[in-house]
């Protein structure tokens, strides 16, 4: 109290003092009494408190503001409204509530764990059965405590529990039908005005993918053929990855739709229509420069021999290649029929291989398990068995037709273990050589730990960015497994009907006499008859897309120095332009001194421009891994 230099007017004034507590202040409060009493001194008053001026109230011009009576206490707060509960939208409690309102109120039954999950599946976007990442434990079925505690279900019977609804689940009930009502209501009177108007002035306007379910295929057709005539694709590639970003936003809302109710697809249905650009999946997506663009039609012809270059060997010294004259096997629409193929290592976890496949056959969709030289699912027409014979000429007793569509599927974690070992670079490179025009990445975004977050954030996203920009790839980001399945449902579904009443033309096997003349033979096609896409047999497919089967001396090279860090495949094809083996990139090492080594390729391509060229520590490495005797 010494050291204070506040001056008190009255010992409980202390109290705000570090260690002066209430006692503390009674006893000092005493003593000042018996001091005062002994020697005749009035006691001082406790200091009133001043009381808070009201909005608008002036200041007393005595200054006595500071000694004014509090007034009445505070009004106490207006207790808040609690807000009714109503379920979010597609989550687990809401899809319990709906499947137990199948019941009749006037029932005394309920249903059982297994039939609840079966009804209520549907309406969930969450599995009931399977956490939604592996490691956790939690599923979609935990959200029933959570109707329990707020009383709007019940459980009862032994030893088969059942489930029903309270009244307040009833009533939760009604909220959500009264919402849902309201939503179709305004979806049945929003005005189309501004949809007609757009049209008019020739924008390229479609419905997404995500609502087929109120369209038909063929109105989507018709719809796309009749605003297609009216647009153009601008030029430049400033323009094509404009469109690659778009139509990947489209992807993402078709996903974004498949979680809607049919109330609100059909609210939403005119405004997609009124800002989606056309999306046809019957022909390629606008990629950059270097990629063909072909489009569909049905007249075969034969095709005149013709020497072309192919897109390979741009990057290599030019070797002619002939394409031969040949006339394409035309498989008629009534001769095949659409389906989804999925890699064998495609899985959920070790103990749980079929979660994939079934989940896709709960949404209508059957798709064929087997491994794959390349991409982790993709679609082919399969031949019906009397039609068989007709591709002879085209597959060594295959039946199926390889179309113009292939998935990568990566989890974040898995993107990051690819993106540091190298394999994300090989495989983009194989899905380029791969001759398939259209190239889709999913990519789960799972939880990462903060530190991998903070240290791979960077690579991720510009990964990302150059396989949608550089490669010209459609990425699609989703939550979970569950939303990957429902893409590969969706996707499917439009495919089927991009595909209904269209020829295939397949290129016979005369017309491939090795490996190297795919792309070129591609490439001379998309030349020739650029509205008319050419296929080869699965079989064939494969064979071409083997690691080990079609890996020539130049492949091996190419992947090789791409073992490298730092070597991309833009380098690793400059360099194997100038050493075209690896026995001489070798002599050239042998051939010079220790110093001379580390710049040799530095000498060679340090003038090169862009991403072909070499700096001086990559020089250096390279001559480390290389040039060492």
């Amino acid at each position: 109290m010494k050291a204070c230099p506040i001056a008190f007017q009255h010992p409980s004034e202390a109290q705000q003092l570090h260690g002066i507590g209430p006692k503390l202040c009674d006893w000092l409060i005493t003593q000042l009494k018996e001091h005062c009493e002994e020697n005749d001194l009035p006691m001082p008053e406790i200091p009133r408190k001043g009381r808070k001026r009201q909005s608008g109230e002036a200041l007393q011009p005595d200054g006595d503001n500071d000694d004014e009576i509090e007034t009445a206490p505070r009004a106490a707060k207006k207790p808040r409204k609690q807000k009714e509960y109503v379920p979010a939208l597609r989550s687990g409690p809401y899809a319990i509530v709906r499947a137990l309102s199948s019941l009749n109120r006037d029932e005394t039954g309920g249903l059982s764990k297994t039939h609840l999950i079966n009804l209520a599946q549907p309406f969930c976007d969450s599995s009931f059965s399977v956490p939604s990442e592996p490691g956790k434990f939690y599923t979609a079925w935990n959200s029933h405590k959570t109707l329990l505690d707020k009383d709007l279900i019940y459980a009862f019977g032994r030893p088969t529990k059942k489930y029903a609804l309270t009244d307040g689940g009833w009533e939760v009930t009604k909220r959500i039908e009264i919402a849902e009502g309201r939503q179709e209501q305004d979806a049945t009177l929003q005005p189309t005005t501004a949809s007609n108007s757009q049209t008019r002035e020739g924008s390229t306007r479609a419905p997404a993918a995500g609502m087929l379910s109120d369209f038909s295929i063929t109105d989507l057709q018709k719809e796309l053929q009749r605003r297609q005539s009216a647009s153009q694709l601008q030029d430049g590639t400033q323009a094509k990855v404009a469109n690659i970003a778009t139509n990947r936003s489209l992807i993402t809302e078709a996903a974004a739709a498949e979680k809607k109710t049919p109330m609100q697809e059909a609210a939403e249905r005119r405004k997609v229509l009124a800002r989606a650009p056309i999306v046809d999946l019957s022909s390629p997506p606008p990629t950059p420069p270097r990629r063909e663009h072909l489009r569909i039609s049905s007249s075969p012809a034969p095709m005149p021999a013709q020497t072309v270059t192919s897109a390979i060997q741009k990057h290599q010294p030019s070797v002619p290649l002939t394409c031969p004259e040949f006339t394409p096997i035309v498989i008629e629409p009534s001769w095949y029929s659409l389906q989804l193929v999925i890699d064998t290592r495609e899985i959920r976890t070790v103990s749980d291989r079929d979660y994939i496949a079934e989940e896709l056959r709960n949404r209508g969709i059957t798709p064929v398990v087997r491994s794959l030289e390349i991409g982790d699912c993709l679609w082919v027409a399969k031949l019906r068995p009397e039609y068989v014979d007709r591709m002879r000429l085209a597959s060594d007793g295959g039946d199926e037709i390889m179309l113009d569509h292939i998935v990568e599927r990566k989890r974040l974690d898995d993107l990051v273990g690819s993106i540091t070992d190298g394999r994300f670079t090989e495989q983009k490179f194989r899905l380029r050589r791969s001759g398939v025009k259209q190239v889709y990445y999913l990519i789960e975004d799972i939880t990462l730990s903060a530190e991998k977050q903070l240290r791979f954030g960077e690579a991720i996203d510009s990964a990302i960015a150059s396989s949608i920009v550089v490669d010209g790839f459609f990425v699609n980001r989703t939550r979970k497994l569950d939303d990957t399945i429902a893409w590969l449902a969706r996707m499917t579904k439009i495919l089927e009907g991009s595909y209904r009443g269209k020829a295939l033309h397949v290129i016979p096997l005369t017309a491939l006499p090795s490996h190297e003349s795919y792309l070129p033979l591609l490439k001379h096609l998309g030349t020739t008859r650029p509205e008319t896409p050419h296929y080869v047999s699965f079989d064939t497919f494969s064979g071409m897309a083997s690691k080990s089967d079609s890996l020539t001396l130049r492949d091996a090279f190419l992947k090789m120095l791409m073992c490298t860090k730092g070597m991309t495949a833009e380098k690793s094809i400059a360099l194997q332009r100038i050493w075209h083996t690896p026995r001489a990139f070798i002599e050239a090492f042998e051939a010079g001194t220790a110093k001379s080594r580390e710049e040799l390729v530095l000498k060679k391509m340090g003038n090169l421009v862009g991403r072909k060229k070499i700096g001086k520590s990559l020089s250096v490495k390279l001559a480390e891994v290389w040039g060492e005797p």
